[in-house]
């Protein structure tokens, strides 16, 4: 038992060493750079990103408005089909007046 302790003492202490001793992997600076591209576009996704949720909000906003004034519009159509509609029908049902011809006759 004492002895796989220190085995594994030190095996970790030569990996640390070798860490330390290597101060670089090949292909670290790539990386690094691929890594900072890659926050630096997780920045720019992010300002869009909210951006756009500032615009989605305002078109919602929007869009509530238009369907309010599309309901008074609505209403207002049919109140005016509702009035046309008596119109016509007192207009069918009213005897012609007495000083001139009915529509279509002539004299």
């Amino acid at each position: 038992m004492k002895t796989s302790r220190v085995f594994a003492g030190l095996v970790g202490s030569s990996f640390l060493l070798m860490g330390i001793n290597m101060p670089s992997c090949p292909g670290q600076e790539a990386l690094q750079q691929s890594v900072d591209s890659l926050r630096t576009a997780q920045t720019e996704m992010k300002a869009k990103v909210s951006m756009n949720d500032a615009a989605l909000k305002a078109l919602k906003e929007e869009v509530a408005q238009l369907n309010t004034k599309l309901a008074d519009v609505t209403t207002t159509v049919l109140a005016q089909k509702a009035a046309l509609e008596e119109m016509t029908k007192a207009m069918k049902t009213a005897p012609a007046p007495k000083g001139r011809p009915a529509p279509g006759k002539r004299k």
